[in-house]
């Protein structure tokens, strides 16, 4: 289990909206972690031209080493989300919309949008702090996070 929120690990019968609200950004300065709910593009259902099913909701939990993120549903640590060592954004500020342009041409970038201009600056700032502290990796050719070995 991965997410905490005010003393309590996540069950595996909730959802983690019920946990967080939708606006909330957690912080942890210390570890420079920062945590909140954004929709992540389905390329799925993007294709198949369902506009309504187009985002998911999901938690993401941003460090300067790693970005994860699982989907607001049960059993959400099933479905988790490692994200690639991306190098870089593009981003969309009237719209909220961050694009993580994913760093293996042939595989599709992710696409994701803020509930709010708040969570919306933390997360770029985030994303920012993350590809600074990667950048090693990259340039010893890792695209992975699974690539390192240590």
């Amino acid at each position: 289990f991965k997410l905490i929120k005010a003393n309590r690990i996540l069950c595996r019968d909730d959802y983690p909206v019920e946990i967080n609200d939708v606006y909330e950004l957690t912080s942890n300065e210390g570890a420079h972690e920062i945590g909140c709910f954004m929709w992540q593009r389905s390329i799925f259902y993007t294709k198949a031209y369902f506009g309504s099913h187009a985002f998911h909701l999901r938690w993401f939990t941003i460090t300067p080493h790693q970005i994860v993120s699982v989907p607001d549903r049960q059993e959400p640590d099933n479905h988790g989300i490692i994200y690639p060592l991306f190098h870089e954004i593009h981003v969309d500020e009237q719209r909220l919309i961050i694009n993580l342009v994913h760093p293996i041409p042939t595989r599709r970038d992710f696409t994701l949008m803020a509930p709010s201009k708040a969570i919306f600056d933390a997360v770029v700032q985030g994303f920012e702090e993350y590809m600074n502290t990667t950048q090693p990796k990259r340039v010893r050719g890792m695209t992975e996070m699974d690539d390192w070995d240590g």
